[in-house]
C-alpha cells in the first residue's frame, strides 16, 4: 500500500509533522514577531496577547497575530510608566472588561483595545492588582532576621494597606564588598490571583498558600520536588549570566564578590495561575522540554508534563505565560535577529 502512495503526499505529511508536532507529541505553531526588540513579559486571555517592552505596552489579537495598539513612553507624566533602575517594574494583568497596567508609583486602566480609561498615583513602588473591590501587592519591607523581604498585602481602595498575608524573605547573597538580591537563581516571593482567591509563594521548597478575599488563610499547596545537582560547568555559566544581568552589569566589579552560586537548582522557578489550574514550572528536562507540575486551584495535584520551554541562560526561561490548553512563548532567533511567538497546547 505504501508504495502506491504518492511521494508528494508523503513528503507534505512529514513536513506537516515536523513543523507542528513537538517531541512529546504536542501541536507547537510558531509565529514570526518582526516588530520585537526585547519583550520582557507577556501575558494573554483569550483572543488578546499583550506584550511588554520596557515601558512600552502592545495589544495583538491572536486571531490574525495583528497588532491592535501600543501605548506608554518612560516618564512620570500622564499615560507614562516610571521603571525601576535596570527597566524594571511595569506589570500587565488582563480582565475580562480592561487592562491593568502598574508601574512604579501608578495604576493605570486601558481598554482591551488599549484605549486609556483612567490612571491614579499609589504610594507603593511594589505591584498592585485589583481583587474583588479592593487590591492586593506586594513590596520590599525590612526583613525581621536576616534581610529584607517580600510583604503580601491587602489593600483599599485608596492604595492603602487594609490587611497583611504574609510575609517571606527575599534571597540575598552577602559578601564583603556587597549585599545583592538574587535575581536569577532562586525563587523570588511571587503572587498570582484567579477568582476569589490570591496565591503566594516563595517558601524554601514548593509551597504555595491559598488566602480569600478577606485575606485569611484557606489552604495550602505542598508537593515535593527532588532538588538536582547544579554541576561546575552550570554554576560557571549561572555566574556568568549575573555578569550581564541589566541589574548587576554596571557595576558588577563591586558585587561580584557576593555571588556564591549555590550546588542545587531550587524546586521551581515560577507558577501560572489562571482560570482553572496552577502550573509550577521545575527543572527537571527531557530533551528539549521542562516539566510543568499542574494542579487544581484548591492545590490538588492532577498531573506531571514536560512541554517545550526555551531559556534565556540556564535558570531563566524566555518570556512565557499559560491561558487555557496553551502555553505561550516569545523565543529570541538570534540568528534571524527576530523574535518568534511559540504556541504549545497542552493535554
Amino acid at each position: 500500500m505504501i508504495s502506491k502512495t504518492n511521494p508528494k503526499i508523503i513528503s507534505l505529511v512529514m513536513v506537516i509533522l515536523i513543523l507542528f508536532i513537538s517531541p512529546f507529541g504536542y501541536s507547537n505553531t510558531v509565529t514570526s514577531m518582526q516588530e520585537l526588540m526585547k519583550p520582557e513579559l507577556i501575558r494573554v486571555q483569550g483572543d488578546d496577547m499583550v506584550i511588554v517592552e520596557g515601558a512600552t505596552v502592545s495589544i495583538y489579537s491572536l486571531k490574525n497575530n495583528k497588532l491592535i495598539k501600543k501605548f506608554g513612553t518612560l516618564g512620570e507624566g500622564p499615560q507614562e510608566f516610571k521603571l525601576l533602575p535596570g527597566g524594571f517594574g511595569l506589570e500587565v494583568t488582563i480582565f475580562p472588561d480592561f487592562v491593568f497596567v502598574n508601574s512604579i508609583g501608578k495604576i493605570s486602566y486601558y481598554t482591551r483595545q488599549g484605549e486609556f480609561i483612567k490612571e491614579k498615583k499609589v504610594n507603593s513602588l511594589g505591584r498592585m492588582t485589583p481583587f474583588g473591590d479592593n487590591f492586593v501587592g506586594n513590596s520590599l519591607v525590612a526583613g525581621k532576621s536576616q534581610g529584607p523581604e517580600m510583604g503580601f498585602n491587602l489593600f483599599d481602595q485608596e492604595g492603602n494597606k487594609s490587611k497583611e498575608l504574609c510575609s517571606l524573605p527575599m534571597p540575598v547573597f552577602k559578601g564583603k564588598n556587597a549585599t545583592l538580591l538574587d535575581m536569577i537563581s532562586k525563587v523570588i516571593p511571587q503572587y498570582q490571583t484567579a477568582g476569589d482567591r490570591v496565591y503566594v509563594a516563595g517558601k524554601k521548597g514548593l509551597e504555595i498558600n491559598i488566602y480569600d478575599k478577606e485575606g485569611n488563610a484557606v489552604g495550602s499547596l505542598k508537593h515535593n520536588v527532588p532538588l538536582l545537582k547544579l554541576s561546575a560547568g552550570e554554576k560557571k555559566e549561572l555566574f556568568n549570566a549575573y555578569a550581564i544581568h541589566p541589574l548587576y552589569k554596571l557595576f558588577w566589579d563591586a558585587v561580584k564578590d557576593a555571588v556564591v552560586i549555590s550546588d542545587e537548582f531550587p524546586a521551581y522557578k515560577v507558577m501560572v495561575v489562571e482560570q482553572s489550574r496552577i502550573y509550577v514550572q521545575t527543572f527537571t528536562r527531557k530533551n528539549n522540554t521542562t516539566q510543568f507540575l499542574i494542579f487544581d486551584l484548591n492545590g490538588k495535584f492532577i498531573k506531571s508534563v514536560f512541554l517545550p520551554l526555551a531559556f534565556e541562560n540556564i535558570m531563566t526561561p524566555f518570556p512565557f505565560t499559560i491561558d487555557g490548553n496553551n502555553l505561550y512563548q516569545l523565543v529570541e532567533d538570534v540568528a534571524a535577529d527576530s523574535w518568534q511567538l511559540h504556541i504549545t497546547q497542552i493535554k
